[in-house]
């Protein structure tokens, strides 16, 4: 039986962000194709991570290292997650490259797989995931869209 979850809606510069967590932290963060009402009040599951993405967006470095997490996602999803979240704000990779951090080499389109499925965008940094061959201007494909993966890479660069 799953437990209850909350959800808040909130403005980013990268669109309306629905947030949700339960008793055991955060589940997941959409980001929304089309604009939402913002949350008038914020679930108290909700609060640190609302709290730790304006402080990412306002160019803070690493507000997300406190933050209890409680996504969904085979082991080796989670050892993806894992190690992608030890990658330094402003900083890229490559699917390969994070395929061998994991212990995996030659596993990059399970990794992209596993960016894919990724339910805490931004927090769990898949955006600082590029195929071969890509660049910060040409950074390929990105489950919230190619812009915003731009977006959220040049806001990092900026901070660094």
């Amino acid at each position: 039986m799953k437990t209850q979850e909350r959800s808040a809606i909130i403005p980013s510069p990268i669109g309306s962000l629905r947030i949700s967590a339960g008793p055991k932290g955060l589940r997941s963060i959409s980001v929304l194709t089309v604009p939402a009402k913002t949350a008038t009040a914020i679930p108290e599951e909700c609060r640190a991570a609302v709290q730790a993405l304006q402080k990412y967006f306002e160019g803070a470095e690493n507000p997300f290292s406190n933050l209890k997490l409680d996504a969904e996602g085979t082991d080796f999803e989670k050892l993806v997650w894992k190690a992608l979240s030890k990658l330094k704000s402003g900083s890229v990779m490559t699917y390969g490259e994070l395929a061998e951090q994991v212990g995996h080499p030659g596993a990059a389109r399970a990794v992209g797989t596993a960016m894919r499925k990724n339910p805490l965008p931004i927090i769990v940094p898949c955006h600082r995931v590029l195929a071969s061959g890509a660049t910060r201007e040409e950074p390929g494909e990105y489950a919230c869209g190619t812009a915003k993966k731009k977006w959220l890479l040049k806001h990092e660069e900026k901070g660094n």
